[in-house]
């Protein structure tokens, strides 16, 4: 935050940045979600967000997107969420059905890929359309 490029008293640019600023915590571990109700309860935290690929490597279940206790842990964040007014994320999960299916029972924050991810799928798409095409109506 710039400000006009000018300066603020400190008093005032703190109080601007805090609240432009969202507060995320992850929970990746399960020690977090062990603690989840906890974490969630603290003041000034915006979002209480499932890192649900790294919490199912804690787990000793990596890739198992749609194991019970993967399911469970995102329910008991949606709650905790809830419990204290702030936002469920949902990060880590890849699979649009899944990432439908969390914002439905109450994920509101959503991380859903990263910018590489996006790229190369986007550049995959028109390679396999190319050869596609060039394959079906070879000059």
């Amino acid at each position: 935050m710039h400000f006009d490029f000018r300066a603020l008293p400190s008093r005032q640019a703190l109080a601007a940045l805090d609240e432009a600023c969202v507060v995320v915590l992850m929970i990746e571990t399960l020690q977090g979600l062990q603690n989840v109700e906890e974490i969630a309860a603290v003041k000034g935290i915006d979002v209480i967000h499932l890192g649900t690929n790294d919490l199912l490597v804690n787990m000793g279940k990596p890739g198992e997107f749609d194991h019970p206790d993967i399911v469970a842990a995102q329910l008991r964040v949606i709650k905790a969420a809830k419990a204290n007014g702030i936002f469920a994320g949902c990060g880590g999960n890849r699979d649009v059905e899944r990432q439908v299916r969390a914002i439905r029972e109450g994920v509101q924050f959503l991380t859903t890929q990263t910018d590489i991810a996006f790229l190369t799928a986007a550049a995959s798409d028109w390679t396999t359309a190319l050869r596609e095409r060039l394959r079906d109506n070879p000059a």
